[in-house]
């Protein structure tokens, strides 16, 4: 059995890499995937996606088949779009809301694409 170089956990056979490192590293490069996008939306270029089910509208990510609040958009959900103003995220799911007004701060923080 192999060690993981940068956690030292045991990987199994016939795995060849770490499952949490290898998770880790997904979910970095899926949050680096919605800078750009946010912050074409922030600049009122682009529109959020949304998914509605059972009722609830959630905010899509970019790039993945997730909604923000970390549901995997399946291919009956009702689509919608919405442009980005505070007041018009009142009928979002509030995960998906709470995250995207985080991710939108950070967005901003970064450097222009």
């Amino acid at each position: 059995m192999n060690l993981c170089d940068k956690c030292r956990c045991p990987i199994p056979e016939p795995l060849v890499a770490c499952m949490a490192c290898a998770l880790k590293a997904s979910e970095a490069e899926t949050k680096r995937q919605q800078i750009e996008p946010l912050q074409m939306i922030a600049a009122g270029k682009a529109d959020f996606l949304t998914r509605t089910a059972h009722g609830v509208r959630h905010l899509k990510m970019f790039s993945v088949d997730l909604t923000f609040c970390g549901k995997g958009v399946e291919g009956h959900w009702r689509r919608g779009v919405l442009d980005y103003r505070i007041d018009t995220l009142d009928g979002i799911c509030s995960k998906c809301r709470d995250l995207v007004e985080l991710a939108m701060k950070e967005a901003a923080a970064c450097p222009k694409q």
